[in-house]
């Protein structure tokens, strides 16, 4: 039998070995779908699919000082992030189940021959390990334990796989490898664009930021952004990859230096100019000529193997020690740069080169004793390398052409722009701001008095993405709010090629998450909307004016933020960016649940009853919330529940309560139609968490019929004139 083993991510690939393990088969099924080559040999194509399905944990060990996970460096998203300093931290005082859902991102069953994982404890770990036909809630057809040592042969068709972890010390799970036999190809790459409308030189994306750095999958799609809108310079400057900045004298192992070839040759499909950039003035020795070349070995391999776009950074440097920055440091600067410059050139005639220096603001020109001599001796640099610059300060709400006067008329250079407008690195460690704006406060004059502008983003590569949008929107001059905006959200850059009838849903669920954390890196950020929204509503209960309006809008965005999560676990999305979207949309969720809560109590209240019972559904909602370090518009809500608790609201308000006439169903099956009527008098009725598609409404009656099994969030409401209730549950589709 002739078979070929496809692996989409070395990183995750594990030795394989047979595992003799204490497996009891409640099912079986044998290999028969196996096709037939053209040699009358059987053959099968085995893919590595654990980069695609969805992944959960139940529990996951927090930092210790803080009630929230670092969901970039412990959270079981990192088994897939390309990086392998991380990994997931399993608490040590708890059981923990790891759930593969298959299903979901495929919309049916797998046929998966092996799994392995790699995973480090202080004692052995006696792993359980159990399949499911379609959700983790179906039928069970395999259960086994087994040491996690070895691969473990398989050859089962399911949707679900779980972990369980028993409770061990220390346990860290850095790699599963998930292999399935003939999946259907789900990636979906735009084809790249041969000749954009318009072409920006040095204009794109710096991946400078601190944090773990982005994966691949990140990066490629990424690469097809920017050539949606002819944005072609991208600068691979991760602050924390070890060989760019803290350790850039180590030479890349074969395999990190393929990657980053494989990346730039990726990038020139797209029509996107790579720059490897290295970071070595850390702790650069000027004396020592052994220093120089290391530098410039290490760059002309790059340059031989076609990497020929460089980029040689000094910035922040003097966090790292005791510095002058002055016209001496400029001139040790200049001179090696440029020696640098001359070397690579005489390899490849096409060479571009990028320069940061340690003073890249006007605030550091005057922060720095010599700021300004350090900028006289870096304008001796060669006229074809380009020196990024961000302005007045590192970050400003506006930037205008104004803003490089200063660095002009000392260099009589144009710079390119380092925006760190998006940029969320700054005390992270913290709380996380989640910075979703639209690209404002840049003037279009700025392009004229610079060569480019590179936006330094979000430490999130997937959800970068919007971010890159709305900034290539800019560069053409289009806005986001015209008709033609938001189109560029197109399936291809969030979605697989399965579930297409989630598309519309999705790019509405992540503009509904951009305008929740509408903020950037000199705005806070508040969902403006929720707080206009309960300032209208406190003001109708003040003035008894158009309660049920205001009831029916608040009602809207709260079912909106609770239903957010499920939605797009449920949809096409891709994983890589749904693992970003979880923990700000659990938030959200909770959120919203404490939202629909206080209406409840709100509706009660004023029609005389008080339901202290919601008031604790409210707070243990409010506290789910605050596990998560993700911010928008602080105690907002928390605010709102404080005035509905202390205000007198007796009287006459002319709204009743809709009566419940059937709950939620809590199980249905999958593609058969289930009616429920959810409330008396035959109401208007609106469903959320739901597309369009898998239901009606039919006098009153809410029709389902859902073609995937899953577990999705519902919240109904319904109005008349004078009534208006709202319900919520949780479907579990067979």
């Amino acid at each position: 039998m002739v078979v070929r083993i496809i692996t989409l991510s070395l990183f995750l690939m594990v030795p394989l070995a047979i595992c003799s393990c204490d497996t009891r088969y409640i099912d079986t099924n044998t290999l028969s779908d196996a096709s037939q080559n053209d040699t009358g040999d059987t053959s099968y194509v085995e893919s590595e699919i654990v980069k695609y399905i969805r992944i959960n944990a139940s529990d996951t060990k927090t930092s210790g000082v803080f009630p929230w996970v670092r969901e970039a460096e412990d959270s079981v998203f990192t088994i897939r992030d390309d990086v392998s300093e991380t990994c997931y931290k399993a608490p040590d005082d708890k059981e923990v189940d790891i759930t593969l859902d298959i299903y979901t991102t495929y919309g049916r069953d797998l046929r998966i021959s092996s799994i392995a994982i790699s995973h480090k404890a202080e004692s052995d770990v006696s792993f359980g390990l159990s399949l499911y036909r379609r959700t983790c809630d179906g039928e069970r057809i395999l259960e086994t334990k087994w040491n996690g040592r070895e691969r473990l042969s398989l050859n089962q068709e399911t949707g679900c796989i779980v972990i369980h972890i028993p409770k061990t010390n220390g346990l860290e799970l850095c790699s599963i490898s998930l292999m399935a036999i003939d999946p259907p190809e789900i990636l979906n790459y735009p084809v790249p664009l041969n000749d954009p409308e318009k072409s920006f030189e040095y204009s794109g994306v710096i991946e400078g930021f601190y944090g773990v750095r982005w994966s691949n999958t990140e990066r490629e799609r990424m690469f097809a952004i920017m050539n949606r809108f002819g944005l072609r310079m991208y600068v691979y400057a991760p602050k924390n990859e070890p060989k760019h900045r803290g350790l850039w004298r180590e030479e890349y192992t074969r395999e990190e230096f393929d990657n980053l070839l494989m990346l730039s040759e990726r990038a020139r499909e797209y029509y996107v100019d790579f720059f490897y950039a290295i970071s070595p003035f850390v702790d650069f020795d000027y004396n020592n000529p052994e220093d120089f070349q290391i530098l410039l070995d290490k760059l002309k391999k790059f340059v031989k193997s076609g990497v020929y776009n460089i980029g040689i950074f000094a910035d922040d440097i003097e966090i790292d020690g005791d510095l002058r920055v002055d016209a001496a440091l400029g001139k040790r600067h200049r001179d090696v740069v440029n020696a640098i410059y001359d070397e690579l050139k005489t390899l490849d005639n096409r060479l571009k080169m990028l320069f940061v220096g340690t003073v890249y603001s006007d605030e550091r020109i005057d922060n720095f004793e010599d700021g300004e001599g350090y900028l006289r001796e870096i304008a001796g640099l060669r006229d074809d390398i380009q020196i990024l610059w961000t302005g007045k300060k590192t970050s400003g709400a506006t930037l205008t052409s104004g803003d490089v006067e200063r660095f002009y008329n000392i260099t009589h250079r144009r710079p390119v722009i380092w925006d760190n407008f998006w940029a969320n690195d700054g005390g992270d460690g913290l709380f996380s701001n989640l910075y979703l704006s639209d690209y404002t406060g840049r003037e279009s004059s700025l392009l004229d008095a610079a060569r480019g502008i590179g936006i330094n983003p979000l430490i999130q590569g997937s959800l970068t993405r919007p971010n890159a949008i709305r900034f290539g929107m800019w560069m053409n001059g289009v806005s986001t709010k015209s008709e033609r905006g938001w189109s560029y959200l197109e399936s291809e850059l969030f979605g697989y090629k399965v579930k297409d009838e989630y598309n519309s849903a999705v790019s509405d669920a992540l503009l509904l998450l951009s305008q929740i954390f509408n903020g950037n890196s000199n705005k806070s950020i508040e969902y403006e909307e929720l707080n206009e929204a309960i300032d209208r509503l406190e003001y109708a209960l003040e003035k008894n004016e158009n309660i049920p309006g205001e009831i029916d809008s608040m009602s809207r965005l709260f079912a909106q933020m609770y239903i957010l999560q499920s939605l797009l676990y449920n949809s096409n999305i891709d994983s890589e960016l749904f693992d970003e979207i979880y923990y700000p949309a659990d938030r959200v969720r909770y959120d919203g649940l404490a939202g629909i809560y206080a209406i409840q109590y709100l509706l009660k209240k004023l029609n005389g009853e008080l339901d202290n019972s919601l008031l604790k559904k409210v707070d243990y909602a409010l506290n789910r919330s605050e596990s998560s370090r993700f911010v928008y518009s602080p105690q907002r809500i928390q605010k709102f529940v404080e005035y509905l608790k202390n205000t007198d609201l007796s009287g006459d308000y002319g709204i009743d309560i809709l009566k419940v006439r059937e709950n939620i169903p809590k199980t249905i099956n999958a593609a058969s139609e289930y009616r429920f009527t959810p409330f008396e008098k035959e109401p208007d009725i609106e469903v959320y968490g739901l597309i369009p598609q898998f239901y009606r409404i039919e006098k009153g009656s809410v029709v389902l019929n859902i073609p995937y099994a899953g577990n999705y969030t519902v919240v109904i409401k319904g109005k008349t004139k004078t009534a208006f209730n709202i319900t919520q549950g949780s479907i579990s589709v067979k």
